[in-house]
């Protein structure tokens, strides 16, 4: 018996409530997918002009870009996911001064982080060599390190930024940010690493730079349109700052953890050699 054809006629159509909802959602996604791609894209840009410089400064740069993943922004970046739900939360509910007070207490909190993580990007040249590796990849890894030092500061701001306005449905303006930043970031790596002759320091300083961009134009938003939300600004720590650590920290071991793993694999991974290292 074959079989009988689907009646196509049974199958309702999306309503326009659905539509609308896909709609806001296409909305949201989009922007934070262009925003990680251009995320990428400086990483790339930064890669790519270390090439330029030679196999030992690409060596180096590779494994100082691990190591500080390692270490310093997935760490960041996983305690600032933490900051997320109680964001959206607030943001919901109305509740300005926990919406505001949630973004300053996870600011403290990173802040409190990078002291700990500063030291060992300051150690990090006899950590490696402890480890074995080559002493003058290692020696350029530890210039780049200590070069990027101030994207730690930068990054205890960009990271719950990024979390603050994406809880509250601002893609877009973020999404801008980070095109403006990195549209930069190509000519101020030639100005340095080319024109300036600043060779691996430069590299680095053009990624802080980059990212101070974005910290910037993300806080002008918030200073001028902050107003979009009703939003009221609270200064004060207050109360709750532990448990953001605790949310912060369960938020990392579920996703930093997982990038720790992977870019473990680029501090490890090189050829006899050691002037080839795979990064990803």
């Amino acid at each position: 018996m074959a079989d009988e054809d689907p009646d196509f006629s049974s199958h309702k159509l999306p309503t326009t409530t659905q539509m609308e909802e896909l709609k806001e959602l296409w909305g949201m996604a989009l922007p934070t997918t262009v925003m990680n791609f251009l995320v990428f894209v400086r990483a790339v840009v930064s890669v790519l002009f270390l090439g330029r410089l030679g196999s030992l400064e690409l060596a180096g740069g590779a494994l100082s870009i691990g190591f500080t993943n390692i270490t310093g922004y997935s760490v960041l970046n996983g305690l600032s996911a933490g900051l997320e739900p109680v964001c959206s939360q607030a943001y919901g509910s109305k509740k300005w001064d926990l919406l505001s007070l949630s973004l300053q207490r996870m600011i403290f909190i990173l802040l409190m982080a990078i002291i700990p993580i500063s030291l060992l990007w300051i150690n990090l040249e006899p950590i490696m060599l402890f480890m074995g590796q080559d002493p003058q990849i290692t020696s350029t890894a530890a210039t780049y390190c200590i070069y990027s030092l101030p994207d730690l500061l930068t990054n205890t701001l960009l990271q719950p930024l990024r979390v603050y306005l994406r809880s509250q449905g601002v893609t877009k303006p973020m999404m801008y940010c980070s095109f403006v930043a990195v549209l930069f970031h190509v000519p101020l790596n030639y100005w340095l690493v080319v024109v300036m002759g600043m060779g691996v320091e430069g590299v680095a300083v053009a990624a802080v730079v980059t990212n101070l961009h974005m910290v910037v134009l993300m806080m002008g938003y918030v200073y001028v349109y902050d107003g979009k939300w009703e939003g009221r600004w609270t200064v004060g720590i207050g109360r709750g700052w532990r448990e953001g650590v605790g949310r912060g920290w369960t938020a990392f071991e579920v996703g930093g953890s997982e990038l720790c793993g992977y870019m473990f694999g680029v501090v490890v991974v090189r050829d006899r050699d050691g002037s080839s290292w795979v990064f990803g």
